[in-house]
């Protein structure tokens, strides 16, 4: 589930103006971010998504989760300032999909 998640944001278009790059990829993770001095992140003063799911058992589904998304800006103030703009785009990248575990978005 979280493979999918992270791979749906990265492709968002509204997110793309604002993340980072790490490995080549755009910077969303799980649970905790690379270091600052990583070689591996490729730009700066851009911010990185860290998610942190919470699953529940729902006895009426097969399951249902709590997503919690941190926006980490880094660095410099301009990102900093942009961060209310992240979230209109996280909001518009999350807002009426639905995630399921059989690899399929809604």
């Amino acid at each position: 589930m979280e493979q999918i998640i992270r791979e749906h944001l990265q492709e968002r278009d509204e997110l793309e103006e604002y993340l980072a790059v790490y490995d080549g990829e755009r910077a969303v993770f799980f649970d905790q971010a690379p270091e600052a001095d990583d070689e591996k992140w490729e730009t700066e003063g851009k911010c990185c998504l860290v998610l942190y799911l919470e699953r529940r058992r729902d006895p009426f589904r097969m399951g249902t989760g709590t997503l919690t998304v941190r926006i980490c800006p880094q660095g410099q103030e301009k990102m900093e300032a942009s961060v209310p703009f992240v979230k209109k785009a996280l909001v518009k990248s999350l807002d009426g999909y639905i995630f399921t575990s059989s690899k399929e978005i809604l």
